[in-house]
């Protein structure tokens, strides 16, 4: 069965004449989808200048929850200006527009964060003989948790800002994730920003159980 999708994403990706995505590889399967590394060319680009994504597909012949997964993006997309939280991707043209009513896939385009989980962090850390980790590491750590709540409760379209609280705001979303813990956390790029020249940013990812309060 997964050979049998993956055959079928490159099928879809290969259809499309303008050869927007190409497939890399698999990353693993979760509760209730596949997950896969893709690149996105921009039209006029090419694989040197391409886009690093992953791919996540609910598959209904897996058991995976394709309602779910519909729910997810729609609310990353109203997320998608929050910068502690993984960016949901949306262009033009997806290739895998007729698997909906073909398989009846659902399926969501993320930015790859490549530097690892919480978790793993903390885990080599610890293999590495640290009791503690010093102020310097964990304050970076807990103001990019904070201000991926912040974003929760109060959506913005400023990806370049940082998430923050004024005293004019609207009532919050009520938005709750319901499966915060070190596995989805990842640790994205450095900035030129001081939270994030010694730490890299830590961006919120999996909202497949967020629910609204």
């Amino acid at each position: 069965m997964a050979q049998e999708q993956v055959r079928a994403l490159r099928k879809y990706f290969a259809a499309d004449d303008q050869k927007k995505f190409y497939y890399e590889g698999i990353v693993g399967r979760g509760g209730q989808a596949t997950i896969y590394k893709v690149k996105y060319v921009r039209p006029g680009g090419d694989l040197n200048t391409a886009r690093s994504l992953v791919l996540k597909i609910a598959n209904p012949k897996r058991g995976s929850d394709v309602q779910e997964t519909i729910r997810e993006k729609e609310i990353l997309m109203d997320l998608r200006g929050c910068k502690h939280i993984v960016r949901c991707i949306v262009g033009p043209g997806d290739s895998l527009a007729p698997a909906s009513a073909e398989r009846n896939w659902a399926w969501i385009y993320l930015d790859r964060i490549e530097n690892g989980t919480l978790t793993g962090f903390m885990n080599r850390a610890k293999q590495n003989g640290m009791v503690r980790l010093p102020n310097r590491v964990l304050w970076p750590i807990f103001l990019c948790l904070v201000r991926a709540c912040i974003a929760m409760a109060w959506p913005r379209n400023a990806e370049d800002l940082n998430e923050s609280i004024v005293r004019t705001l609207a009532p919050p979303s009520g938005l709750t994730h319901n499966d915060i813990h070190g596995d989805n956390l990842l640790f994205g790029s450095y900035l030129d920003h001081p939270e994030h020249g010694r730490t890299p940013i830590l961006k919120l990812i999996d909202f497949g159980l967020a629910a609204r309060m």
